[in-house]
């Protein structure tokens, strides 16, 4: 029945009921915001030294946080600003968890940080330097049938920042990741990955990296692949039988309609061949795409013929 047609005492109740519930579902909202919660954030953190208010560096940390549902709504909506942090003098290293304290009575009295990463930085002294390296990850998949590696591997940061002696840091080209080790693997895989120990003397920001891994089904497609010839230097007239080669190939189905017979290259090699002692050639492959597996050609020898 429309609203304008509702009874006086019907609408009046309606009115009513209408009222109650917006305001037990503000209660509901009310209540459940001003439970505690823990939640994941980014702070900055502004570094400072004892005998100057004047920041020298500033730093972002990741880091879990305790407070209520109001504090998450607000800290989503306004970020807490940088927070500072004194020290007494620039050290090689400063852990950060044994500073909780005072970084958690610049929050307020409800939120409180439980867990900062990295939990250690270092500063650049005359007895230490920086290098940037790049992360390379260590990894062992074993991928389901017919699913493999559809393109290359990111890393999100591609390269670490190490602290440390001159000495030291000049012995490390790279760091590695902790292995990442699957089994029946037929999804793309996102994961974060710590980074191995190094020498303890070292340190490295940051002690993660965000690893992604493209995987993809493979399915077979059937290319007709003409015959180039390399290395001609006598300038031959050399007529190729067949000129075109019938290729197989493993594609990710992704990638299917965009590999075409113009992107993978064969050819024959002119470079040491004597026509009086043979009249074939092997055939030979030049650029394939990555990720692309050959698995057969026919034919596999091409026969040459001479004309004037």
């Amino acid at each position: 029945m429309p609203w304008y047609q509702l009874s006086k005492v019907r609408k009046r109740k309606l009115q009513i009921f209408l009222s109650s519930l917006l305001v037990a579902l503000t209660l509901w909202v009310f209540f459940s915001l001003s439970k505690p919660y823990t939640f994941q954030s980014r702070i900055s953190i502004q570094f400072s030294n004892t005998l100057s208010s004047k920041s020298f560096r500033t730093d972002t940390f990741s880091v879990k946080v305790k407070g209520t549902g109001w504090d998450y709504l607000f800290h989503k909506l306004k970020p807490t600003q940088a927070l500072t942090l004194k020290i007494s003098s620039i050290q090689s290293g400063i852990h950060l968890d044994n500073q909780l304290d005072s970084l958690n009575k610049q929050l307020g009295k409800n939120l409180r940080i439980l867990s900062i990463l990295p939990s250690k930085i270092s500063f650049k002294t005359k007895d230490f330097e920086t290098k940037v390296v790049p992360v390379v990850l260590r990894y062992k998949l074993a991928f389901e049938g017919f699913y493999g590696l559809s393109a290359d591997i990111k890393l999100q940061p591609r390269t670490v920042t190490l602290s440390g002696s001159a000495a030291k840091l000049s012995q490390i080209k790279a760091v590695y990741t902790n292995l990442l080790k699957q089994k029946d693997v037929n999804t793309p895989i996102e994961k974060w990955m710590s980074l191995a120990d190094i020498d303890a003397d070292l340190t490295i920001y940051p002690q993660q990296v965000l690893a992604t891994i493209p995987v993809s089904k493979f399915t077979e497609k059937d290319l007709s692949i003409p015959v180039r010839i390399k290395n001609n230097n006598k300038d031959l007239n050399v007529a190729i039988f067949p000129a075109k080669v019938h290729t197989q190939v493993l594609v990710a189905l992704s990638n299917y309609h965009k590999i075409s017979s113009a992107d993978i290259e064969v050819y024959i090699d002119l470079e040491n061949w004597d026509p009086e002692k043979s009249s074939t050639l092997p055939i030979k492959f030049g650029k394939m795409p990555n990720f692309v597996r050959l698995i057969r050609t026919e034919p596999q020898t091409v026969d040459l013929l001479i004309y004037r």
